[in-house]
């Protein structure tokens, strides 16, 4: 075999002898020429250095989907949570309106889960663990949870009232003491802060069967002992039937006392009351809170505590003919006892330490008028309540009626249906100077504790 290529430094002379060598299967010829010897492979060298790079590229590949396959699978512990926040943002599982920290039902988390879990399915990941859905309700507790509503007259008490016995699962009283306020005129001696307080228990708790106060009150539930009652839930099924005319037939609650109970506990998941300042022993709330907490250990109990601007609430008791205008010579006592009715109870709230203070919150009437939707989805939160949406429905109805409804409802003194925005500054139109310059001079201790603004 001739040499056909030049040697490392210079020309090749000649080739002395040739080697024929199998090198891992290659053929290797080595040319041994005058100045040096040069080794050249033939192709089999190149493919054996091919698969030695197919061989790492398979391992690669093999290490990367089992660490894929590694990942796919503890993944299904994030899953849930990941596509259930992502439900949370979509339309459907929202409040329907802008709401601060709106309250999800349980209900409705069952219903996303079971979206969840349908397409986790529909996308082979196959079935998903369970999801707690009890850190999503809005308390965790066995109680009963209940509520009173506690303010002066026309501060938006019976519009609250009125907008809990829409909702179903409310057991909601109106007024009940305007029937003990009859007890210690009729019957000298008797113990009102006690009858107060026993009656109010008995409707946060459902405990209607053992106590004599109470049946004395049950007695009276049977017709309507109030006026603006709307809705009487003594005289609702299951206690009341139908008869054969399709009429409803109610036996006297104080003699079916064990069946009222029932009905209460079983039938309401809560129950709220309305209860007036002038009706409470020396217009205090420190007479029935937190004495009501106290006894009953089986609810928890919350106090509503409503207030308005004294000059809304005068000018609206002053349009519907209970009291008379600042002409009267003694009219400067109204706004006078009014204001130190509530000066000392919002005094006491403000006074509230440890687990007290979350027992109470105080509510402002503009609250409620400005923003009606969002105060009550707050309410229902501090009360610990799952708010319906049906209820959301009725609210905007109720506060943004058409004219002709407003006109006939604005005749009504306990109507619950209002322009709400147009309400809350109403009192500016329509009051006298003199009228106001007297009630901020006689209210203004309350006016300072509450930061309102004077006019003059």
């Amino acid at each position: 075999m001739a040499c056909q290529h030049t040697c490392h430094g210079g020309s090749q002379t000649g080739c002395r002898s040739i080697h024929p060598n199998i090198l891992n299967g290659s053929l290797v010829v080595a040319l041994i020429c005058d100045k040096k010897v040069e080794c050249k492979p033939y192709s089999a060298m190149f493919w054996v250095r091919l698969r030695f790079l197919l061989r790492f590229f398979v391992a690669f590949v093999l290490l990367i989907g089992v660490l894929s396959i590694f990942m796919v699978f503890k993944s299904q512990i994030v899953i849930p949570n990941t596509l259930v926040h992502e439900l949370m943002k979509d339309a459907k599982y929202q409040q329907p309106c802008p709401c601060t920290n709106p309250i999800i039902s349980t209900d409705r988390i069952r219903a996303v889960t079971e979206d969840v879990r349908r397409i986790a399915e529909d996308t082979g990941k196959g079935p998903l663990p369970e999801i707690n859905t009890e850190r999503y309700s809005t308390r965790k507790t066995d109680k009963r949870r209940s509520l009173v509503i506690f303010g002066d007259d026309r501060s938006g008490t019976t519009f609250l009232t009125r907008l809990f016995s829409e909702d179903p699962q409310i057991f909601s009283v109106y007024e009940p003491l305007w029937i003990t306020r009859d007890w210690t005129r009729d019957e000298k001696g008797r113990n009102l802060t006690a009858d107060v307080n026993n009656v109010i228990s008995a409707i946060m708790s459902c405990h209607f069967a053992s106590n004599p106060t109470v049946l004395k009150f049950l007695e009276k539930t049977a017709k309507k002992w109030a006026p603006g009652l709307f809705k009487n839930p003594f005289q609702s099924s299951p206690i009341c039937n139908k008869t054969a005319k399709g009429q409803m037939s109610c036996p006297n609650p104080s003699t079916v006392p064990k069946l009222v109970e029932q009905t209460c506990s079983d039938y309401y998941k809560h129950s709220v009351t309305k209860v007036a300042i002038v009706r409470v022993p020396d217009r205090k709330l420190s007479s029935i809170f937190p004495k009501i907490i106290h006894d009953n250990p089986d609810t928890e109990i919350k106090v509503l505590h409503v207030v308005r601007d004294p000059r809304g609430s005068i000018n609206s008791r002053i349009n519907l003919q209970w009291i008379g205008d600042y002409q009267k010579e003694n009219f400067f006592f109204i706004p006078r006892a009014t204001c130190e009715g509530i000066t000392q109870n919002v005094k006491f709230g403000k006074s509230l330490e440890g687990s007290l203070k979350e027992h109470y919150k105080l509510l402002r009437y503009q609250d409620i008028a400005s923003s009606p939707v969002k105060t009550a989805q707050e309410i229902y939160k501090f009360a610990g309540f799952e708010m319906p949406e049906s209820l959301i429905r009725w609210i905007v109805q109720a506060t943004n009626p058409s004219k002709e409804a407003l006109e006939e409802e604005s005749k009504k003194a306990f109507s619950s249906v209002r322009n709400a925005t147009a309400s809350v500054k109403k009192w500016r139109k329509e009051s006298p100077i003199e009228r106001i310059r007297i009630i901020e001079k006689e209210c203004s201790e309350l006016f300072d504790l509450l930061g309102l603004e004077r006019l003059t």
